[in-house]
């Protein structure tokens, strides 16, 4: 069986510049989305698990 050769190079970070909140925030949006697909491994959980975790938090009433 034949494997296959890959190679893996992380580019991103040069496309963020110094000044971080000048960027719009829907680029901001992209770049983490960028970020999110480098990074995804099958223990990454998905959005909707995501959802389901935050949805599940109980409520914390703080009276001060």
């Amino acid at each position: 069986m034949e494997s296959k050769k890959w190679s893996y190079w992380n580019f991103l970070s040069e496309l963020i510049p110094e000044d971080v909140e000048a960027l719009p925030d829907i680029q901001k949006l992209k770049l983490l989305h960028q970020w999110d697909e480098l990074t995804v491994t099958k223990n990454v959980q998905s959005i909707a698990a995501k959802l389901h975790n935050i949805r599940d938090l109980p409520h914390v009433g703080l009276q001060l």
